[in-house]
């Protein structure tokens, strides 16, 4: 009930703050090619959910990606957007954990939201783009930087429906096939096994492992469980989707072009090998330039007249450099040129080394005596002590007042 009337008052407040006219102003610019707005770093999602609600009045498409500077700021962008607007689907495309050119694969959780993600653009485009609530596609920069391999929209995933005739043997190639490794006691995402007649998989985009029993070759029951005690838990469910853990299918194309690398690229012949005969190997996707038909940017699974919502982040001004900063570590006497500067430091520097611990002489002799270093040691002329000194000037730069929010319609 609390998330239901929190909703409800973003939704109120969207509404009063488009009767204002800045946003008529807006909304008589909105077919433009190019805007920018300058508003509150708190305001971003109301802003975006604005300028979704203005575009779906000129009857544009309901497609917005909504590119931010992190993924956590994704992740924040992405939870108020559900909360404003909780009829809107909002898709997050996260970024590789790992670098492209390294011989590590990104996470199956990573390539399956992604996949995700991916595969939900190629419907809504399939479809034409009819669509009765809006769609954001919250991505960082490096996430819609780095190209994507053309087609992965056209492999849909493994769906397993309860009630359904299913052959275990071929479902357990097929998984293979997706990427999945095939282990003895499921504990994480992209694994799975076979023990008689039940299956059990963690698939990539799910909360919990998935328990497949069947009886014969029907697909008997379909129930969640637990990685840690590997109990089933309560409720059943009707079916399941399975995506891929790799980017980077293995379809007889790819094979062929792996099996005619081996003996050009002696260094890679043992991961070549095996991707010949259609095994996944860990670090598959550094070899997706040269293995896949082509590579595309991330924009070209969207709509053809989709928005993108650039957030940049708040500008403030630089930090000062250390070396303009005030300091006590060294003080001139206020008046003194500079040809003296050096021999203010030498003279300096003897005058604190003077101050040192008694000697063996001193301490043997008469201890009513009070002792040289104990006593309270009055400044020298070539020991000044600077109340007050001028500080270095620092250096200016205009403050900002809040951050910039440019949108874009791609043509």
């Amino acid at each position: 009930m609390g998330s239901n009337a929190n909703s409800k008052a973003l939704s109120r407040l969207v509404a009063l703050v488009s009767d204002g006219y800045p946003v008529a102003a807006l909304q008589a610019k909105i077919k433009n090619p190019r805007l920018e707005i300058i508003a509150a770093a708190g305001a971003h999602s109301t802003v975006v959910g604005l300028l979704a609600s203005l575009r779906a009045d000129q009857r544009l498409s309901a497609v917005n990606l909504v590119i931010v500077s992190t993924g956590r700021e994704g992740e924040d962008v992405a939870s108020s957007l559900k909360a404003q607007d909780p009829e809107a689907e909002v898709l997050e495309f996260v970024s590789w954990e790992t670098l492209p050119h390294e011989r590590l694969s990104p996470s199956p959780e990573t390539v399956g939201k992604r996949l995700r993600v991916l595969h939900r653009l190629h419907e809504i485009v399939v479809a034409g783009g009819a669509l009765d609530h809006a769609v954001y596609v919250v991505a960082s920069v490096r996430a819609v930087l780095q190209p994507v391999v053309a087609g992965l929209g056209d492999f849909p995933p493994l769906t397993l429906v309860r009630g359904r005739d299913y052959l275990l043997p071929e479902l357990t190639l097929k998984l293979v096939e997706l990427a999945y490794q095939r282990v003895d006691l499921v504990t994480k995402r992209g694994e799975f096994a076979v023990r008689g007649g039940i299956l059990d998989i963690f698939p990539t985009t799910a909360e919990h492992a998935v328990r497949l029993e069947f009886f014969g070759d029907e697909l008997d029951d379909v129930r969640e469980f637990s990685v840690t005690d590997q109990r089933s838990l309560s409720g059943q469910l009707d079916s399941t989707k399975i995506y891929a853990a790799r980017e980077v299918i293995i379809t007889p194309a790819v094979a062929n072009k792996a099996r005619q690398m081996v003996h050009e690229f002696p260094n890679l012949s043992t991961m070549l090998a095996k991707l010949a005969e259609g095994i996944p190997v860990d670090g598959m996707e550094s070899l997706a330039p040269v293995l896949a038909d082509r590579l595309v940017p991330f924009t070209e699974y969207l709509p053809a007249d989709a928005g993108v919502v650039l957030l940049q982040p708040e500008r403030r001004p630089p930090a000062q450099p250390a070396w303009l900063r005030p300091t006590k570590s060294f003080c001139m006497p206020r008046g003194m040129p500079q040809s003296r500067v050096r021999r203010h430091r030498s003279t300096s520097a003897r005058a604190d080394s003077s101050i040192s611990a008694p000697s063996s002489r001193d301490s043997a002799g008469d201890s009513s005596q009070p002792s040289r270093s104990s006593a309270p040691m009055r400044p020298t002329s070539s020991t000044s002590i600077c109340s007050r000194f001028r500080a270095l000037p620092a250096a200016t730069a205009a403050p900002s007042t809040g951050s910039s929010t440019r949108s874009a319609a791609t043509s």
